[in-house]
């Protein structure tokens, strides 16, 4: 269950579309079940707003000595909430007349606050998905900031898709909301910081205390350093290397927080929402802002496409992909045929039938092996079912282990594998060899190079999946549930559909059990080759009779072009 702590979850069944119960201001996705807020509530979530800035403004004034800036800084350690309320501000450049604006939270950001805060201290990872405009990146910082001044031995890593995002010496990157919010505490608060070169460098941010705030932008070896107390991936669905630097900062924080807007299915953002990981879920969804209605909401809907809405308002995963590539596996009755039980080895429907697998092979981002069992059903029409999955990053030593363990290995009539493993660049005692020769000679498990190439195993994957079901994923194999399901083309932009085609071709993100499947595919069942009529192949004096024409005819065409005409200049 999605832990939602601002608001009660309803029993309602959970839909995967745009329902109608939007209209009532009833929003059911990805299982959780959010509700507009009613106007009382609204009123009085208002109302308090209002009641705590007055009271904030009111309380600045009163501190006029040493013994309230003591008292201050001693109510602050206690709570975020109270020095949140009266001394962090946030800035819109939207609102021309008060760019700058006390940061009063609200009851969704509250409770928010109170489970990231808790998390840290207990070292508990974070999935936090969230509306657009909700405040989420402005509330982390402002906790990294309050820890900063108030918390020992408080050390973070900071990171976002491109550098400029993390640290750009402006207000719009996360290092630029930390320094506006310090920038804007009293002097006494600081504790001895300031904003010198001593203490403030580029992607860094250092207390005479020994706190420490440093930022990297997303790459694969994101996060392997020394330890840190929290690991924060800001928009992390949108990063390129995403598995291989939850992996890095995995090892080196008790605690990451990865908080973006959902990016369709195949990222590793979404598959912490819906593998089942152990990790704190929390989401900020836009029904739990006191000044955002119903109408404001049917208004956003109107400027922006659905694929934005449900990317960037509603948090549909689904939604959000954009053109679905297996669109069989969106419509349920499809999928209560297509996704059927385990199946073991020693089955009855097993007798007659081929197993094949199908590696992708990954060191930092997952490793994808399938075990697939073909079976006829009719002249040149087969039966496939994905029967077994191992899926992890992995070393080639636990590669090998797996393939040996899987309860079909001693089935497994060809591996076919990524074509890249039989590069020479691995090295060994005897010299320069390729993963595929190490699985070889080290483990004895040979691999056949699977062939590239996506159209035709889309088009036969999805002919099978049409009306007559045959292609099947049993219950073991989770992670290629979930690739295909999100399996999606490049989107273009609307200047860019209008200069070429749809696009046709798919996402390159964590898709390394379709991956594995096309090599199976491709390789065991090859697209037919399209045959020609033999030509007519002349001979002897046919053949020269026909040479010395088109030798005849090129002269004559040379001939008989007009030389091209010279412009003359008089020069005076």
């Amino acid at each position: 269950m999605i832990k939602l702590p601002y608001m009660q979850p309803l029993d309602m069944q959970p839909v995967e579309t745009v329902p109608e119960t939007f209209k009532r201001g009833v929003f059911e996705i990805n299982g959780v079940t959010y509700m507009v807020m009613v106007d009382e509530e609204r009123e009085r979530q208002q109302a308090d707003l209002v009641t705590r800035k007055n009271a904030a403004d009111s309380y600045i004034i009163s501190l006029d000595s040493e013994e309230s800036h003591i008292e201050a800084i001693a109510q602050c350690m206690k709570s975020f909430e109270f020095w949140c309320d009266n001394f962090c501000y946030t800035f819109d450049p939207r609102d021309k007349a008060t760019p700058y604006k006390r940061f009063i939270l609200f009851d969704g950001q509250k409770n928010v606050s109170r489970e990231i805060i808790e998390a840290i201290e207990e070292g508990r990872n974070i999935h936090f998905d969230k509306s657009r405009d909700q405040g989420a990146s402005w509330l982390i910082t402002s906790i990294f900031t309050w820890m900063f001044l108030f918390k020992r031995s408080f050390h973070a890593l900071v990171g976002s898709r491109v550098e400029d995002l993390v640290d750009n010496s402006t207000i719009d990157s996360l290092f630029g909301k930390i320094d506006m919010i310090i920038e804007r505490l009293p002097v006494w608060m600081l504790n001895g910081y300031d904003k010198s070169y001593k203490y403030r460098k580029h992607l860094k941010i250092a207390h005479p205390c020994g706190n420490l705030i440093t930022g990297e932008s997303a790459n694969k070896n994101f996060g392997r350093g020394p330890r840190k107390n929290v690991v924060y991936m800001d928009e992390f669905a949108f990063w390129e290397n995403d598995w291989a630097a939850w992996t890095g900062a995995s090892s080196t924080s008790p605690c990451c927080i990865a908080t973006s807007t959902p990016d369709g299915l195949n990222n590793k953002f979404a598959e912490m929402k819906f593998s089942g990981e152990e990790m704190l879920h929390l989401s900020l969804h836009w029904t739990s802002h006191p000044f955002k209605t119903l109408e404001w909401y049917e208004k956003e809907c109107c400027k922006h496409d659905a694929r934005t809405v449900a990317k960037e308002l509603d948090i549909n995963y689904k939604a959000s992909a954009g053109g679905l590539a297996i669109k069989h596996l969106q419509n349920p009755d499809k999928k209560k045929l297509i996704y059927i039980d385990d199946i073991s080895p020693h089955h009855p429907s097993n007798t007659g039938a081929r197993f094949f697998g199908g590696l992708d092979w990954g060191s930092t981002n997952p490793s994808s092996y399938h075990v697939y069992r073909v079976r006829a059903i009719a002249e040149d029409l087969y039966e496939v079912i994905s029967m077994w999955e191992y899926y992890e990053p992995s070393s080639l030593p636990e590669l090998a282990a797996a393939v040996k363990s899987c309860p079909f290995a001693q089935y497994v009539e060809n591996i076919y594998a990524d074509p890249s493993m039989w590069h020479f660049n691995q090295q060994n005692p005897q010299g320069v060899t390729s993963l595929a020769y190490l699985l070889r000679d080290e483990y004895a498990i040979l691999l056949t190079s699977g062939q590239r190439g996506d159209t035709y195993a889309l088009e036969q994957l999805n002919i099978m999946c049409e009306t007559e079901i045959r292609f099947h994923i049993c219950a073991n194999c989770e992670n290629q549930r979930r690739e295909f399901e999100g399996l999606r083309y490049e989107v273009l932009s609307d200047r860019m559909v209008s200069k070429k085609n749809k696009s046709e071709k798919l996402v390159d993100k964590d898709n390394h059990s379709w991956d594995d499947f096309k090599y199976f595919y491709n390789t065991r069942f090859p697209k037919p080759r399209l045959i020609l009529p033999p030509r007519e192949v002349k001979t002897g004096y046919e053949a020269l009779k026909e040479e010395f024409g088109k030798v005849k005819k090129k002269k004559l065409e040379a001939l008989g072009k007009k030389p091209a005409r010279r412009r003359l200049f008089r020069h005076y």
